[in-house]
């Protein structure tokens, strides 16, 4: 397995870990963490700028990716646009699902195995039922909206978009999926 490979494979894994977002008090040094947040964005996408007009060599990186926007700036886009505006409950399952299901799926797709994607569903659905009923309890529209994530994330795991990268859309559609149920059922 080379470096990128495995340099992807960590990255991914490491994506849960934004979820501390929820745990900042809501100012840091009197600057409120939203304000953190759109920053720290702001300097992902002046490098993505930086990096589609100079075109570097960058470790990990795949070839796909060097002529359009990477999946570490889908990834932020996503981050910015669900972490202020949702409850770590909703979140919380998107996250670990992109983070940890997503690579799972490549590796089972990469050995062409069987259990793809009969094992990833099953994950993913225990890691937002799992959640969420951490979260609200285990009630039935729980139930509904981790099915929904669930379907929702691995379906749109498996379009392989060209314009979108699954990094941002195994987040985004995933949460609109529960948040529609939750308004809907809760």
């Amino acid at each position: 397995m080379d470096r990128g490979h495995l340099l992807r494979r960590a990255v991914h894994i490491s994506a849960p870990a934004f979820l501390v977002y929820y745990l900042l008090p809501g100012t840091l040094m009197g600057v409120p963490k939203d304000a953190l947040l759109f920053s720290a964005a702001a300097l992902v996408f002046a490098f993505e700028a930086w990096r589609l007009w100079a075109k570097p060599d960058i470790p990990g990186m795949r070839e796909y990716e060097k002529g359009r926007m990477s999946a570490a700036a889908w990834f932020t886009l996503a981050a910015v646009l669900t972490l202020p505006f949702f409850p770590l409950g909703w979140t919380m399952p998107v996250f670990l699902g992109m983070g940890l299901v997503d690579p799972l799926i490549g590796e089972l797709r990469l050995r062409s195995s069987r259990l793809n994607p009969a094992l990833p569903t099953l994950v993913y659905f225990l890691l937002a039922a799992g959640s969420m009923t951490w979260f609200y309890g285990l009630q039935a529209h729980v139930m509904v909206a981790a099915a929904t994530a669930t379907a929702l994330a691995i379906w749109v795991e498996g379009l392989k978009l060209k314009s979108i990268d699954d990094d941002f859309s195994m987040i985004v559609l995933p949460l609109a999926g529960i948040a529609i149920t939750f308004w809907l059922l809760a």
